[in-house]
């Protein structure tokens, strides 16, 4: 079962997120910061792919995104990114990008397909 670990501040996306995305069948763990994130990630020894948000409280997202870019264990991990902002169109390192509010079978069927590609 692919795991996937959701960083979102927004303690009731991530809760919807939580459901929805186990509903599909995965994995899931969440956290609501990019120190979370890290504490989470360091204690993995296979990696999970992520669900990350851009626009976190404590730390911009992209932190996070260089960290584990940077992270000889988890550099290869697939990152999903994912904002409300819509004049966001791309973010460098990131393996596919959606926008909120999203269609959850479609953003299901992205996670599915980088951790397909990535656990082969």
């Amino acid at each position: 079962m692919a795991r996937v670990l959701v960083v979102d501040d927004v303690p009731d996306l991530r809760d919807m997120l939580s459901e929805l995305l186990f509903n599909a069948g995965f994995d899931v763990a969440t956290v609501s910061s990019v120190s979370e994130a890290k504490d989470f990630l360091t204690l993995q020894d296979s990696g999970c792919l992520v669900l990350l948000d851009l626009h976190l409280g404590d730390v911009p997202g992209q932190a996070l995104l260089a960290w584990i870019r940077s992270h000889p264990l988890h550099r290869s991990v697939p990152v999903v990114v994912m904002t409300a902002d819509s004049g966001i169109k791309a973010v460098p390192g990131s393996n596919a990008f959606v926008h909120k509010p999203f269609d959850v079978p479609r953003l299901a069927s992205i996670l599915a397909q980088q951790y397909a590609a990535w656990a082969n």
